[in-house]
């Protein structure tokens, strides 16, 4: 499953290797990577008076552009949402039909505990991932929705301000600050747990006791 991740992760952002070229800066002494004239300059030209006119195998070269970010903007943030949600609704569905059997009182004390501790981290576990998921969805969403309106409709897209299509993209970024926030805050769940595990023994004892 890994490997058929790294594959196709590969595949989809192979396009970038072709999409960019390095290009000095017009006005400044330094060099970037972009994405300017990358497609004109492996098409054909088409004269129609004074204005030229790019198409890259017969396509307009806007709409290879537009093909190539719309693309970029599903492979990064709607398809791997879409990926995100099928997998956890499956997951949730595979734990919740699990068969309790580690709550039957005829198993002996310690395994007891431990299946209960066991199951506990799962859903702690699960609980962590469904939060990272759900950053995820929100922080990049008003960027994500923002370029896609861009593309689309790019003369109403203008009109939002510049302070908030700053906010959007500051938005995005933070996304990667709130990973670790996650990851901290579900230690004390941990702790908490570890803690737990007095208590259940105490309660495995009393159901092997009473049984």
């Amino acid at each position: 499953m890994v490997l058929c991740s790294w594959i196709v992760s590969l595949l989809l952002s192979s396009p970038q290797a072709f999409m960019f070229r390095k290009a000095k800066h017009p006005y400044m002494e330094f060099y970037q990577c972009t994405t300017n004239m990358v497609i004109e300059n492996i098409s054909t030209v088409v004269m129609d008076g004074d204005k030229a006119t790019y198409f890259f195998f017969g396509i307009h070269s806007d709409t290879v552009y537009m093909i190539y970010h719309l693309s970029f903007l599903v492979f990064v943030y709607f398809l791997p949402l879409c990926c995100l949600l099928v997998s956890y609704i499956f997951i949730i569905h595979l734990v919740r039909r699990r068969p309790t059997d580690e709550l039957v009182p005829s198993l002996d004390n310690d395994h007891l505990v431990r299946s209960l501790s066991d199951r506990r981290r799962k859903w702690k576990n699960l609980r962590m991932s469904l939060v990272q998921v759900a950053g995820f969805a929100v922080f990049w969403a008003p960027y994500a929705c923002h370029q896609a309106w861009m593309l689309l409709h790019e003369e109403s897209a203008m009109q939002v301000s510049e302070f908030a299509t700053d906010l959007m993209l500051l938005t995005a970024v933070f996304n990667s600050c709130f990973n670790p926030l996650v990851y901290g805050a579900f230690v004390f769940f941990y702790i908490k747990d570890e803690q737990n595990l007095v208590l259940d023994g105490q309660i495995a004892t009393e159901m092997t006791t009473a049984n």
